[in-house]
């Protein structure tokens, strides 16, 4: 009979197809590491024979009510391989965090219970209203579905569906070293979906789940050409990915002609023009990479108010002594460079409190307790005022390095506030004894910049201070200016830089030999200072990142310039007139 030699060559097929699932499984298990990916890829290898036999088992039943049984037994384990199939996906793209506990508690359920109706719908009915014999090509079991049987089948379609949208969504957004595998697993496991539709077509004889489990040989075929030619699971290329990924140091890959291949997800989120750029030249991309025809050892960049300094080590990439290219790491070294940098600050710091404390100090104290001294032998308090007066500078010294200490620490984002400056330097003005100084303003009232508010305050007036002091006509002849001379007060001009602003003053000026000195502790041309006030401006200046210099105005002042100062140009909000 013409339907024995079909369904004898049909169990054949099964047979053959569950063997090569089995051998595949094996060989697999064998070559490659014992990952996740790996172990669930092997249940669902086996599970796929379990089906193929049990088709077979009740194609070969004795009797219809244990060819029933045999078959809600196989359409168990084709939720089984759903699942499991789900979860190798997940695996496979480094998603598995997605299985919570609770997640993982409703697929188990989903499961239990799928199987719990399959394998007991004989006595209740609740998954197959009734079963029938179908006879072309051959006999075989056919359910008739209820709408239970819809819902549950629903699920499993999603656990498909969801897998292979896993494997496209890893296609399109992972790593590109990956493409070509992952494309070779969703090419292999799209096609069931195939044979699915040619049998409902009618153009795939015998069951269904027959049709499916021959169908998956197709599919395991593929991921075996994967495995041999992609080294679909090998330890290295799945170890050497995941860590590839996952370090927070910037990795790119470049060919020998400087062309970028590949790079990880640091370094998408540190440079978002990497997006799309593969096999561009990196001088396109990143050409601050590039110093001439090799690769530079650091660079900075600058955006949104940001500055950020990088490292760059690049490698030799050789395979049999040719070369293929580079590997780049690179690493943004911002924060340890500031804390660098805050270290030296804080040792300067601390030299220099040493050396004012050691000098500056001890000069009016040795002063004080020798006019104390006189005026305890003598009888004579007039001596006491030499004393308060040494006093009074003492505490002038130790009031300024407290400001120093306080002033020159190293300023937090959080600390900067978005303030005008012509108001600062007007508040300052305002809190400074300016002995009838005047000031000037070359810059818009509107103009704003983020700083610590009362430390550039502080700097304020203490550039208003020593202009007063140094620059006015009583401080450089050390007496009154002679009736007719003009009042002799100085006039402070506050203007702006391309890149930052200065205070300028129309006194005598520094000579140009000593313009590098000014900022050093203790320097100070006149009697009553201590030397500090440039001290402090320098060192809040670097505070805020900005870079102060002393030259001489047109005019011939001393003018202090203050750069890599970001300015805006503010909206100003005028009264309205009614």
């Amino acid at each position: 009979m013409d339907y024995l030699r079909l369904e004898t060559f049909y169990i054949g097929v099964l047979f053959l197809s569950s063997a090569v699932n089995v051998g595949v499984a094996v060989w697999l298990r064998t070559r490659s590491a014992n990952e996740q990916a790996v172990r669930l890829f092997t249940v669902l290898l086996l599970l796929h024979p379990i089906v193929g036999l049990v088709v077979v088992a009740e194609l070969l039943a004795p009797s219809q009510s244990l060819a029933f049984v045999f078959y809600g037994i196989h359409n168990t384990t084709l939720v089984a391989i759903n699942v499991v199939w789900f979860a190798f996906t997940l695996a496979y793209a480094n998603r598995t965090r997605i299985l919570s506990r609770p997640v993982v508690g409703l697929i188990v359920g989903y499961f239990v219970g799928t199987a719990t109706l399959e394998v007991t719908n004989t006595t209740h009915r609740a998954v197959w209203r009734s079963y029938r014999v179908v006879t072309d090509p051959f006999p075989y079991v056919e359910g008739e579905p209820t709408l239970l049987f819809l819902v549950l089948t629903t699920g499993m379609t999603l656990f498909h569906l969801a897998g292979i949208g896993v494997l496209g969504y890893h296609l399109l957004f992972g790593p590109s070293r990956s493409s070509r595998r992952t494309a070779t697993l969703l090419a292999g496991f799209t096609m069931p979906l195939v044979i699915l539709v040619l049998w409902g077509l009618g153009m795939v004889p015998g069951p269904l789940n027959g049709a499916f489990i021959v169908g998956s040989t197709v599919s395991l075929s593929f991921v075996a050409w994967a495995v041999f030619r992609h080294q679909l699971f090998d330890v290295v290329p799945l170890a050497r990915e995941r860590v590839f990924e996952e370090l927070d140091e910037i990795v790119l890959v470049v060919d020998p002609d400087y062309h970028l291949l590949d790079y990880n997800q640091s370094a998408k989120r540190a440079f978002p023009e990497l997006v799309g750029a593969t096999g561009s030249p990196l001088v396109e991309v990143l050409p601050h990479l590039l110093d001439g025809d090799s690769f530079t050892d650091s660079f900075t960049t600058y955006e949104n108010g940001r500055l950020d300094e990088y490292t760059v080590d690049a490698s030799l990439l050789t395979v049999d002594t040719s070369i293929r290219g580079y590997g780049v790491i690179i690493r943004n070294v911002t924060e340890r460079q500031q804390h660098i940098r805050d270290l030296e600050q804080q040792t300067m710091q601390l030299e220099r409190f040493a050396s004012t404390l050691s000098h500056d100090l001890r000069n009016p104290l040795n002063v004080a307790q020798g006019w104390i001294d006189v005026t305890i032998e003598s009888g004579d308090l007039q001596h006491l005022e030499r004393s308060q007066s040494a006093l009074d500078r003492m505490d002038q010294i130790i009031s300024d390095l407290l400001t120093l200490a306080r002033e020159g620490r190293a300023i937090d984002d959080h600390e900067l506030v978005r303030v005008r400056i012509v108001d600062i330097f007007e508040d300052a003005w305002e809190t400074t004894t300016t002995a009838g100084a005047r000031y000037e303003l070359e810059l818009d009232a509107d103009v704003v910049l983020y700083a610590d508010e009362t430390r550039l305050r502080n700097v304020f007036e203490n550039l208003v201070r020593n202009a007063v002091e140094h620059g006015s006509a009583k401080s450089r002849s050390g007496s009154d200016p002679p009736v007719g001379s003009g009042d002799g007060a100085v006039t402070i001009t506050l203007g702006r830089l391309v890149d930052g602003f200065y205070v300028e003053d129309d006194g005598p000026g520094i000579p140009l030999d000593q313009h590098q000195r000014v900022f050093d502790y203790e320097y100070t041309t006149a009697k009553s200072g201590t030397g500090l006030g440039l001290a402090i401006v320098e060192s809040i200046a670097n505070a805020h990142g900005w870079t102060v210099t002393m030259s001489n105005g047109p005019d011939g002042g001393a003018r202090i310039s203050f750069t890599n100062v970001e300015l805006v140009d503010a909206e100003v909000e005028r009264p309205t007139t009614s």
